[in-house]
This record gives structure tokens, sequence and C-alpha cells, in this order.
């Protein structure tokens, strides 16, 4: 039969590295977590800007029938394309162009903050793997120190189950009683 304190060290030593894995175990879960997290922010960014680019053509298409309609209307009751017909023809023109620049940014604005979020879905993965590395680390550190004291406070011929009561005698301390 083995001795009682190796097989305390053994039980502490599975322990500590059944921690250790399950702390890296861990972080590599929330980076996949985090790496598919940054994924979707990255298709959301392209889906932003072909939403914006969609949008904004469009707006160009509306602009440019509303022009021809006010044209041909004009055309239509004969008026001379010369003075406030030209600068209402101007008018729907600009209010296009700034509608779909406007468009176009608001595509590019959501893309931008999608991408953004992806980038830093993608760090704090990074940052979990490491933390779980660091943990598995201390859990390991940790251990080896408590099963060096435990080793080291047996000397040659000892027992752990004596020490106490050698203790207890050592500083003239009673068990049970006065």
């Amino acid at each position: 039969m083995a001795d009682p304190v190796t097989i305390m060290m053994g039980i502490a030593i599975a322990g500590a590295a059944a921690s250790a894995v399950g702390s890296i175990k861990a972080g590599n879960e929330q980076a996949a977590v985090d790496k598919y997290n940054a994924g979707m922010q990255q298709q959301q960014a392209n889906e932003s800007l072909a939403a914006g680019n969609t949008q904004a053509a469009i707006g160009q298409q509306q602009t440019t029938e509303k022009m021809g309609q006010a044209a041909a209307a004009y055309g239509a009751a004969g008026v001379d394309m010369s003075g406030s017909p030209l600068e209402v023809m101007s008018s729907l023109a600009a209010k296009g162009e700034l509608n779909r620049r406007l468009t176009l940014y608001q595509g590019q604005t959501g893309a931008a903050k999608a991408t953004n979020q992806a980038g830093l879905d993608l760090a704090s993965g990074g940052m979990a793997q490491q933390a779980g590395v660091m943990q598995a680390g201390t859990t390991l550190l940790t251990a080896a120190g408590k099963i060096g004291t435990m080793a080291s406070g047996l000397s040659a011929g000892s027992s752990p189950y004596t020490s106490g009561a050698s203790n207890v005698a050592a500083n003239g301390l009673h068990v049970g009683g006065t």
C-alpha cells in the first residue's frame, strides 16, 4: 500500500493539473466565441456598406426620375428651361446628391462601427486565451508550493498524523479537560 503522504501529493498534483487544463480550455472557448462574434460583426459591416450603396443608388435613380418628370412638365407647358425652372432642376439635383452622399456616409459609418467591434472581439478573445494560460500557470505554481510545503514539513521518520500531538505536547497544551 502506498504511503498516505504520497497519495495526498498525487491527488494534489492531479487536481492542479485538471484545474490548469480547465483554465486553458475556458480561455480557448471564450476566444472561439469572440472570434465567431468578430466574424458576425464583419458580416454586419459588409451588409451596412452594401445597404448604403443600394439605398444611395435607389435615391439617385429617384432624383433622376424627378428631374425628368419636372423637365417633361415644363416642356409640356411650353416653359423655357432658363430662370426659375433651371433653378428648380438644379435644386432637385443638389438635394438628390446630398441625400446620396448622406446615405453612403451612414452605410460607411455602420460598417466602421461593426469593423471596430470585430477588432475588439478578436482582441478580447486573445486576452481570454492569455488569461486562461496564466490562470493555469498560477494553479500549477500554487499547487507546487503547497506540495513542497507538505513535503518539507515531513522530516525523515515523522508522520503527518503525529506532528499535531507533538506540537501540543511541546507547547504544554493539555488535550481534553482542564
